[in-house]
């Protein structure tokens, strides 16, 4: 024999069929809240507020009047969530040394110089530099134009770029723990070591590209690195100060020698009879 569940009373059926219904009504008032919220952002704002990390086709470079970042402070400049900072040639002569002053990460994308006249809805991807949270650093290098560096990040932030003033390294230098060292000229390769045991990391930077992780070794090394054709290269190194020392040697351009042109040998004559 079974035994079926007492039938629902008329006033249980309904308070059921009440509470369903404000169910409903609430989920539907939950759902037009956050279209709207959703269609505002997209139609109004379409990437102020961090559209890197919410919408994949919020990017300031393809709008044709982008969010410049202010210079809040000599060599600082702020924004809320994704903008550009233009920097024009004559105050981009050294390169400078990118840092986080408020904000808690950031991507960071440079225009190349060759793509500056492009209209923004035809300008290729920026190229991506580096990606910086917390203490970490990084180094942008001149090109000889102005400086177009997209910012992505959400929220107000404000980021530090100040000249760099560190050591230049003309033909060999050698150090201890971490330093940053700067190379101008034609050459394009250098011999990197390191006597110790302790880590040998190294970054090359350069105006079109970054090489992160050039060197990730431990304890004795020596490697040629090399680098495309530029007027500053930049190299961060990252080493334990009581247990080893790193040398960079610079490797100059074979310049042509200039050789004595043959000197040339008379023709004979005929002597006339």
């Amino acid at each position: 024999m079974t035994f079926a569940p007492p039938p629902a009373s008329g006033i249980a059926t309904r308070r059921i069929g009440i509470a369903n219904g404000v169910l409903w009504i609430l989920a539907t008032i939950v759902l037009v809240v956050v279209g709207a919220t959703t269609a505002y952002q997209f139609v109004v704002t379409p990437y102020t507020g961090g559209g890197l990390f919410v919408d994949p086709y919020a990017y300031p470079w393809e709008d044709d009047e982008p969010v410049v970042a202010e210079e809040a402070d000599p060599n600082v400049w702020s924004a809320v969530g994704p903008a550009v900072i233009r920097l024009p040639a004559d105050r981009f002569l050294q390169p400078r040394r990118g840092s986080i002053v408020a904000g808690e990460e950031m991507d960071l994308y440079r225009t190349n110089p060759a793509d500056a006249d492009v209209a923004p809805g035809q300008r290729p991807w920026p190229d991506a530099i580096a990606y910086l949270y917390g203490d970490r650093e990084t180094y942008v290098v001149p090109s000889g134009g102005d400086l177009e560096l997209w910012v992505m990040a959400n929220g107000p932030w404000e980021l530090r770029l100040e000249p760099l003033s560190v050591a230049e390294v003309t033909d060999v230098y050698s150090g201890q723990g971490d330093g940053v060292v700067m190379y101008r000229g034609d050459a394009v390769s250098a011999q990197l070591s390191h006597v110790g045991e302790g880590v040998f990391f190294v970054d090359i930077y350069t105006a079109f590209a970054n090489d992160t992780g050039a060197i990730i070794e431990v304890g004795p090394v020596d490697q040629r690195v090399t680098w495309g054709i530029d007027s500053w290269v930049v190299f961060a190194i990252e080493s334990d100060a009581d247990r080893g020392v790193w040398t960079i040697d610079i490797e100059e351009l074979a310049r042509p020698t200039s050789e004595p042109s043959p000197t040339p040998t008379p023709t004979p004559t005929e002597t006339p009879r």
